[in-house]
């Protein structure tokens, strides 16, 4: 800090005795050197006493700087962008300085103009302070610089640029206008300009700069956008009005409820109703079909490399993980889990810790919280953002191939060099007797029929049903029922298998079908399944049988959680030679054989995958080689459309492989893939790589080495738990970890430092020698390190070390 320049904002413990004379501020209005020093003094003082105990930021929006004309006249005005805020007030808003009429404040959200000539500031209700807001403001300003600069055709090494603008001129338009103080200032708005989607660099390469470099304003562009002169068309609806006329929006208005300001505004962000498709450009690098996971990773690498992409989607931008899955299921399990601690009145007091009167779960204020934070993160996969932001032409409509390498949508044909299918799947209705019949007139629009659930209309709910039936003891099936069970439902699981999570490790899937009885859930396992009727009270009955036992149960609603199908129906894969499997017969074990053939091959680099095929890692759907490539090798397939690894980080890395593959004669395989996942349950199991049962049906020789969670001082301190353990698989002989599992508290996270390690190569006597903070959970896994090293040290070892110290006496 000078007498001569002041930035308060990178100074966040000055004071206002601090400050040095004269105290020359920037502004539209002219005063004495000594009243504006007092003024800004006494406000200084005046806010101080608040800066630590208030939940507000206050930002000063002015730059203090000596005035080189006459160290007498002063002028105010505000910095136009990313100052840090050095002062908090009382929680009803934020205090907010802003100097010249036309300039504005882009950081603090919705921050108003306030003339300083008067000296008058204003705190801004909480209310008030949106990012639309701040975005319209931002808007305001790209309008008025695309009106005040030279926007034309521009040649740069021999290639045109259409309506472009230089950066340079950009920046001496917003300084010459009053829309920043100094050039700095004035990149500092290009770059806030940029991030809010209004102009971009035209290959999308560089930041703003004030230099020679070209940019465009997005309305410039054509890929896709709201139609500015309708309405927003889920603003405006009511769905109990509405026909359903078979189109897309009266599908999806008919089947999403409650149609309250959350679901408004999260359908307008992922499938804005007013949207107008692009026009078709003349050739793409990649057309990708579906805009779940794996399309919107395929669309957002391959723009991001410079490619022109466009991304069709029939239904909703997000796919399942945003729409119906990830996001919504683990918000839920969240508000579940919560209950469930506050109701353990054991740990409670072991704690030291007492709760009077019973802990209230509002079920409709839940679902609430799932769908709110639904339309928030929604954002990351809007329509505007992949056309606005990454240039990238949104369709929204059905795309159908129409040959080898051109699709239709919309009445418009998209020419491809590549493609990629990211059509995802959908929840699988077992064929039980009256159950596929009841599921179509419940999905069908019609909310007064027995209400048979699946990931999709689930959280649909706003009523807690008093008893649910859940069919499928699977990852979601679990999740969703110990969720419920803890909400206040009183839930019954079916299997047909002996046992939860068939795949996991017997005892360690033990540990969590402990928990859930402990809940209060019961297990119904090895049952037939023979029927479903519905009743006239909306009671929905299922028929079992228990060896030669016929039972029946009867439950306010039915979820079924029993796998997922491929969806690849009517996307034309015959005219453009694409193999592909629609039997909807159960997963097999596909997916463990790929985990097996995985494991050995990073064993043995001469070893051969057990099965011959180059589309073997398929059980149906679109068919692939370990390259990603359909039968037509300009088209490519990720995600749950092809594999029978139905993640969405497995659908992710996919769309990595298959971008490089495509684009760049890339060599990414499948097969190379380390894939952990993880069952969010409390407690919650996790895994990576091999199991014990698969790699002796391999003839495949292993050590194993475990933590338990009894013995690690973290989980001791936090109090009684679930039990858990960290167990780790390693080539016998070498620490070469080949697989993991973990039960217990954040499985879900730990079980990355293991992935990491398998796929960086790192052994297992490596891990131990990384220091983890203490405590932590996560030194378990360096525990089970250090007993890997013990077990070198031999007696031939120990004895030669002893040896040794005797001689150093």
């Amino acid at each position: 800090m000078t007498d001569h320049k002041v930035s308060l904002w990178n100074s966040p413990h000055v004071k206002a005795k601090t400050i040095p004379r004269p105290f020359v501020v920037h502004g539209s209005n002219r005063v004495s050197g000594k009243l504006q020093w007092t003024l800004g003094t006494a406000f200084l003082q005046f806010v101080s006493p608040f800066r630590h105990d208030s939940h507000r930021w206050f930002h000063l929006m002015s730059r203090v700087e000596r005035n080189p004309e006459s160290e007498q006249q002063f002028r105010m005005s505000s910095l136009v962008a990313f100052c840090e805020p050095i002062w908090r007030i009382g929680s009803r808003g934020i205090a907010v300085l802003t100097g010249h009429p036309r300039v504005l404040d882009w950081r603090a959200k919705g921050a108003q103009r306030c003339r300083v000539g008067s000296f008058r500031s204003r705190v801004i209700p909480r209310a008030e302070q949106q990012s639309k807001e701040e975005h319209v403001q931002m808007h305001d300003v790209g309008r008025a610089m695309r009106c005040g600069i030279t926007v034309e055709d521009r040649v740069y090494w021999f290639r045109t640029y259409h309506t472009c603008f230089i950066g340079k001129e950009a920046v001496e338009w917003m300084v010459r206008n009053h829309y920043a103080l100094t050039e700095e200032d004035a990149v500092r708005l290009g770059n806030a300009m940029m991030q809010a989607g209004i102009i971009h660099h035209v290959l999308r390469e560089h930041l703003f700069e004030n230099s020679s470099l070209l940019y465009r304003f997005s309305v410039d562009e054509d890929h896709g956008a709201q139609d500015p002169s309708k309405a927003s068309y889920w603003n405006s609806m009511d769905p109990d009005t509405t026909e359903n006329t078979g189109s897309i929006q009266a599908s999806i208005a008919q089947r999403v409820r409650p149609f309250d300001a959350f679901n408004r505004q999260w359908l307008d962000k992922v499938r804005p109703i007013s949207w107008v498709d692009p026009r078709a450009k003349d050739k793409y690098h990649l057309v990708v079909i579906g805009a779940g996971a794996g399309g919107l990773v395929s669309a957002a690498g391959a723009a991001g490399v410079g490619a022109r992409v466009a991304l069709i989607e029939e239904h909703l931008l997000g796919g399942d993980c945003l729409n119906v899955g990830c996001v919504p299921s683990k918000t839920l399990l969240a508000s579940a889990r919560e209950a469930s601690r506050l109701r353990d009145h054991a740990r409670l007091e072991d704690l030291g810790l007492h709760l009077d009167g019973n802990v209230k779960v509002d079920f409709g204020r839940v679902m609430e919280r799932v769908r709110s934070v639904r339309a928030d993160i929604a954002d990351n996969d809007s329509a505007e953002r992949f056309s606005k932001k990454l240039g990238i032409d949104v369709f929204l409509g059905r795309g159908r191939f129409t040959s080898r390498n051109t699709v239709e949508v919309n009445g418009q044909t998209l020419e491809f060099a590549h493609a990629v299918i990211a059509t995802g799947g959908s929840p699988r209705i077992p064929p039980i007797q009256g159950l596929q019949e009841l599921f179509r007139e419940y999905s069908g629009g019609n909310h007064g029929a027995a209400p048979i659930l699946t990931n999709e209309n689930i959280f649909n709910l706003t009523e807690l049903p008093e008893t649910l039936g859940v069919i499928g003891s699977g990852p979601v099936g679990i999740e969703l029922a110990q969720a419920f069970q803890r909400l206040g439902s009183s839930v019954t699981i079916f299997s047909r298998g002996g046992r939860i999570l068939e795949k996991e490790e017997p005892d360690l899937a033990q540990i969590l079908q402990c928990q859930l009885e402990r809940d209060g859930l019961s297990l119904q396992f090895n049952v037939e399944y023979e029927k479903v009727e519905a009743e006239p009270n909306g009671i929905v009955s299922i028929f079992v049988r228990h060896g030669s036992e016929r039972r029946q149960y009867r439950f306010a609603a039915l979820l079924v959680a029993a796998g997922r199908v491929p969806n690849v129906s009517k996307l034309g894969l015959e005219s453009a030679d694409i193999d592909y499997d629609e039997s909807r017969y159960e997963t097999t074990d596909v997916f463990f054989q790929f985990l097996i053939v995985s494991a050995v091959v990073s064993w043995h680099k001469d070893h051969q995958p057990p099965i011959s095929s180059p589309h073997f890692y398929l059980a149906r759907g679109v068919r692939i080689s370990d390259r990603f490539e359909t039968s037509n090798p300009r088209v490519y397939a990720v995600g749950d459309c092809t594999s029978d690894i139905k993640l969405t980080h497995v659908a992710d890395f996919m769309a990595r492989g298959a971008v490089r593959n495509a684009l760049f004669f890339g060599n990414q395989k499948f097969s190379d893939l380390i894939i952990p996942w993880c069952t969010y349950t409390d407690p919650e199991i996790a895994h990576v790589g091999i199991y014990p049962s698969d790699a002796k049906k391999e003839g495949l020789n292993i050590d194993t080495y475990e933590k338990w969670f009894r013995d690690n001082d973290r989980a001791m301190t936090d109090g009684p738990t679930t039990p858990g353990l960290v167990r780790i698989h390693v080539r016998q002989g070498s620490d070469k970890i080949v697989g993991a599992s973990i039960v217990g508290p954040h499985a879900g996270d730990l079980i990355s430092e293991i992935t990491l390690a398998m796929r960086a190569g790192v052994g297992l006597g490596t891990l131990a020698s990384v220091i983890h903070p203490y405590p932590t959970y996560a030194d378990a896994i360096r525990a089970c390190g250090d007993q890997y090293n013990r077990t070198r040290l031999t007696p031939t070892i120990r004895a030669a070390f002893r040896q040794f110290l005797r001689l150093t006496l």
